[in-house]
């Protein structure tokens, strides 16, 4: 019986080895669609695809292990599915796994650990994302003394990229940031500037002539420098050039990495606080000196008796020629300013200027004696203007006024 036994087996297995379908070798290991064994140790070994499913009939998705005898690409990946085999793991180079869907490598894990995206490219990066002509995200930390990780760039010269950690080349900066967007906090952005981080603390002297070489300008960026995606269309801007406060206030200027010049616009307010304070310290001075120079003018002129007529009255007035105090001050709308004219036949006027000394209007007064002008705040800008009554050219007096929006 047990001869028989042998004897029958020994018939299947050269059955199916002259078939080449399936092999038993000495040892237990197994050849299934070759006549070879199996080679480095393993016990099964298949010739040709592979597809695993649950049922009999044609599956409409299986595992499938496709039978390459060469390095995989895209299109003949390794582990797939039945029905949809460019879809799957395959083995493109040593050391390299890849990631295919529909026959197209999105994705690829190199031999030094590199994930990269839609490219095969290395760049050197951890993580390489790139997607069609816009930016990506990688790092280049393999590469001594440039950036560390991570940095979000774009594919033409970092037009939008931000970098963290490392130091820039060349800069000290360990954070950079470009390109067109908006940067939003309902909370403020605070700057660190406690007395205890700072040292050799100095006012910045002579700010008010350093303010009046600055011109404020409006502008549009060149095209490409503004991102079409945010801007199809060109936008107007309000600042100031480099150039120009390169020349009084270097310190708020840099050199950035395209060569171009940037302005810290935090840095100007320092000196535009120091500016407005010479201003008032010369606006102070001056109305002081008015006052002295009026007070002067009345002490010696308080019991003088001045008779002046018209057509249609006679006054009698004791003392010199003034001009009030707008009132209201400050005014939205509109505002009335009394004066007082002791010359007859005077040419006299109400002038108004800005806080630079600039002459902005003229309001020619007819006659002596009181009388009062009004002023409309849809003349000028809201701020601070001086006005002056001006007889025979001479200054009476001057006084402040301001207009609200």
């Amino acid at each position: 019986m047990k001869t028989k036994f042998i004897l029958s087996f020994a018939a299947l297995v050269m059955a199916l080895s002259s078939n080449s379908q399936i092999k038993i070798f000495p040892g237990g290991s197994v050849s299934y669609g070759s006549t070879t064994a199996p080679s480095g140790g393993e016990k099964h070994k298949f010739t040709g695809d592979l597809v695993v499913t649950s049922t009999t009939s044609t599956p409409s998705s299986a595992l499938r292990l496709r039978g390459n005898n060469v390095l995989s690409s895209a299109t003949t990946p390794d582990y797939t599915w039945y029905g949809n085999d460019q879809t799957g793991f395959f083995h493109p180079a040593s050391n390299v796994i890849g990631f295919t869907t529909g026959g197209t490598e999105r994705a690829r894990i190199t031999t030094y650990g590199n994930l990269l995206m839609g490219t095969t490219s290395l760049e050197n990066a951890r993580i390489n994302t790139v997607t069609y002509n816009y930016g990506g995200i990688y790092s280049k930390a393999t590469y001594a003394g440039d950036w560390g990780p991570p940095v979000i760039d774009s594919e033409t010269d970092r037009v939008n990229s931000v970098t963290y950690r490392g130091v820039l080349p060349g800069t000290g900066a360990t954070f950079y940031v470009t390109g067109g967007g908006w940067i939003y906090n309902a909370g403020g952005i605070y700057n660190g500037s406690d007395k205890n981080i700072k040292d050799d603390i100095k006012n910045i002297d002579s700010a008010l002539a350093k303010v009046l070489q600055l011109n404020g300008v409006t502008y549009k960026l060149k095209r490409e420098k503004q991102n079409p995606n945010l801007y199809p269309v060109a936008q107007e801007y309000m600042g100031v050039v480099a150039q120009d406060v390169e020349k009084v206030a270097p310190q708020a200027v840099k050199v950035v990495l395209d060569g171009s010049k940037a302005v810290n616009y935090d840095m100007l307010i320092g000196l535009l606080i120091e500016a407005l304070k010479e201003q008032n310290s010369k606006v102070t001075q001056l109305q002081s000196e008015v006052n002295n120079c009026c007070t002067k003018k009345g002490d010696a002129q308080q019991n003088r008796l001045i008779n002046t007529t018209d057509e249609t009255s006679t006054e009698l007035y004791i003392g010199n020629s003034y001009i009030r105090q707008n009132a209201p001050n400050p005014f939205s709308k509109e505002t009335s300013i009394e004066y007082f004219i002791t010359e007859k036949n005077a040419d006299s006027s109400i002038l108004v200027f800005d806080m630079n000394g600039k002459l902005l209007k003229t309001y020619k007064l007819n006659g002596s004696g009181k009388g009062n002008i009004t002023v409309s705040g849809n003349e000028f800008s809201p701020g601070m203007y001086y006005y002056s009554l001006i007889v025979n050219a001479k200054e009476v007096g001057t006084k402040k006024m301001i207009l609200t929006e």
